[in-house]
């Protein structure tokens, strides 16, 4: 009989050891589920000029608020098309995700229009002008957009060629980025050739550079 209560008492020493080890608690399972985490908000821009935040998930939703591009707004949630929003103005509601940008659009035409010039830039050493007259990037409200305007000189002894060039990135309705580039070349005050038009394309002035 001693024998069969030392052995009982092992049993039940050897269950409470295991089932401490594990957070046992009579009742509830040994398992729990992990908490679900809240979504975090994210920073985005508004892409499209004039933007309506809508109430509900629909186009023809009661406007909440208008917005113009490049404000930045908080992301609260996304479903399908849709994302829902908080404006500058503490307002809430919903836009089309397309009308959404990681960075703003200003940042975009900066962007863009360095790499028209990283282009460029050499492509003048390289035939012989030197640049003498430089703006540098500036942003132009009434674009809205950035540009560009250099003036620059080839030639010796008093004979010199001077080209003008102006390269300008706006944005477009939707986000997208537009250029302007004209340029012309004067033998002193004289113009030898020229594209004025603004559809000049990067290719064009590059080749008359090496052509002058």
């Amino acid at each position: 009989m001693k024998k069969s209560f030392k052995i009982l008492a092992s049993i039940l020493v050897a269950l409470c050891v295991t089932f401490g080890s594990v957070g046992f608690t009579p009742g509830t399972s040994s398992t729990s589920s992990p908490p679900v985490a809240k979504a975090a908000s994210k920073t985005m821009y508004i892409k499209w000029n004039k933007v309506k935040v809508r109430k509900t998930k629909s186009e023809t939703a009661a406007v909440v608020q208008t917005l113009r591009r490049n404000k930045k707004v908080q992301v609260l949630s996304e479903s399908g098309d849709w994302a829902r929003i908080k404006t500058p103005s503490g307002k809430k509601g919903y836009v089309l995700k397309k009308q959404l940008c990681a960075t703003s659009v200003k940042s975009r035409m900066l962007k863009a229009l360095k790499k028209e010039w990283a282009i460029l830039e050499p492509a003048l050493a390289e035939n012989g002008w030197e640049i003498f007259d430089d703006e540098g990037y500036k942003y132009d409200s009434g674009l809205p957009g950035y540009f560009r305007l250099v003036w620059a000189a080839k030639g010796a002894d008093g004979d010199y060629l001077t080209i003008k060039v102006h390269i300008s990135a706006s944005a477009t309705s939707h986000g997208g980025i537009d250029f302007w580039r004209s340029w012309s070349i004067f033998d002193d005050d004289k113009s030898v050739a020229n594209d004025l038009s603004g559809y000049a394309s990067l290719e064009t002035i590059i080749k008359n550079l090496a052509k002058y």
